[in-house]
């Protein structure tokens, strides 16, 4: 209902169920934000900031004093993903996911990489424990004990990458990881799981970031199109 959004989101919800439904493509151009207004019987000020978000978000590109164009999938940001499950209210489409993916996929390479350079003891030391830990709660059965471990660790993981833009991340994303290892947990097979953190921290411990990478790419693969077929069927 739309009592339960501001102005602002009302906009922003709409906008993003549009492209979620393919009422709206890639490359599109949307009413100038006066016409927005009269659209929506909103403030043309609620229409601005809710124009604003959306392109925070990477869901349009606003050529200033112009036209505002929407984005393709693979221009979302990171932080797309909170909006796309708050507003949607379901999963979303194909397309948006597998753009996230391949976020992630990169996100993921990037993060080993930074890790396996900016080796530190205390920081090695930290990852065994947590890994230790994330093998107990495997070991446990419980599936909530297995996500927060997992949670707790890719935290850690984010905070000490020697990347400054993985702790913001941690910060501005935490519903998403949320959700994100819910998903692991569900479709990934945990004793392979932790076999495959234990060999990146092998590798990583050794400096040799290419095969950490090698071994979390052929996981995360596997793991991508096993997610895929669950959330969308064999397609």
């Amino acid at each position: 209902m739309a009592d339960q959004y501001t102005e602002k989101e009302i906009i922003i919800k709409d906008i993003i169920c549009k492209l979620d439904a393919g009422k709206l493509q890639a490359g599109d151009r949307l009413p100038t934000e006066s016409e927005l207004a009269a659209q929506y019987g909103i403030s043309k000020t609620n229409i601005h900031l809710g124009i604003q978000q959306l392109e925070r978000l990477g869901f349009v590109r606003v050529v200033p004093r112009h036209a505002i164009y929407i984005n393709a999938p693979e221009e979302l940001s990171l932080e797309a993903v909170d909006a796309l499950f708050k507003y949607l209210g379901k999963i979303p489409a194909r397309p948006v996911i597998e753009a996230l993916l391949e976020m992630r996929r990169m996100m993921g390479m990037s993060l080993i990489k930074s890790l396996a350079s900016n080796q530190k003891p205390d920081i090695v030391a930290q990852f065994h424990i947590l890994l230790d830990q994330l093998d107990a709660a495997i070991a446990t059965g419980d599936q909530n004990t297995r996500e927060q471990a997992l949670l707790d660790l890719l935290s850690f993981l984010y905070r000490n990458a020697g990347n400054a833009l993985f702790p913001v991340l941690v910060r501005s994303l935490r519903n998403s990881m949320t959700q994100a290892v819910h998903y692991i947990s569900l479709y990934a097979d945990p004793q392979e799981m932790i076999r495959v953190y234990r060999s990146m921290e092998q590798h990583a411990v050794k400096g040799d970031s290419d095969k950490a990478v090698q071994v979390w790419y052929a996981w995360n693969e596997k793991l991508t199109q096993v997610f895929l077929r669950g959330l969308y069927g064999d397609q």
